[in-house]
């Protein structure tokens, strides 16, 4: 293949193997890489570790990097995938989300087992907020933002903010607490 000019392949490539799976794989001792169709409209790219993992080992890593206005090179973002528990039948996976945050790769969320973990890497619950200080949890919306507790597809209970004027605590459709300004 000459670098001048375009190239064109009717098979597949593979760079790293001598038998390459799909239209495009690269192999690099434990590490695969491999660009296809899941479907014919479908396209499909996926990251293969070609060892068997223990617990908790890292098998994926994709960074997003740029430069800084020091024109140094810099992780904005980090998803780092983990194989949580290797054992047969009961396999279960994490995704980390890290940003950067005053020049420093801060865990920002975690998916774990089907869980969410936003402050922690081990999140136990459906959602998991920890904060290490003030402002803990935010929820904005208009002018009556509300936060619904549910059981099922019932209402068990809300908290309403009004704007400028009151919050109101209710369960299971009864007014419990209502604070006015």
């Amino acid at each position: 293949v000459l670098g001048l000019g375009d190239s064109y392949f009717t098979g597949n490539v593979g760079i790293g193997t001598t038998s390459p799976n799909d239209k495009l794989d690269v192999t690099d001792g434990n590490s695969k890489m491999v660009f296809g169709g899941a479907s014919s409209d479908r396209p499909l790219l996926y990251f293969q570790h070609n060892a068997v993992p223990v617990d908790a080992e890292e098998i994926g890593l994709l960074d997003f990097r740029g430069y800084n206005d020091a024109s140094q090179d810099t992780r904005y973002v980090i998803l780092t995938a983990k194989a949580e528990d290797v054992t047969d039948g009961s396999e279960d996976g994490s995704l980390t989300f890290q940003t950067m945050y005053n020049g420093t790769a801060t865990q920002t969320m975690t998916l774990n087992s089907g869980n969410v973990g936003i402050g922690t890497d081990d999140p136990i619950y459906k959602l998991d907020v920890v904060s290490a200080g003030d402002g803990l949890l935010s929820l904005k919306g208009g002018t009556k933002p509300v936060m619904r507790f549910m059981v099922g597809t019932s209402t068990v209970g809300t908290i309403q903010a009004q704007e400028n004027t009151s919050l109101n605590v209710s369960a299971y459709g009864t007014s419990s607490l209502n604070l006015q300004t």
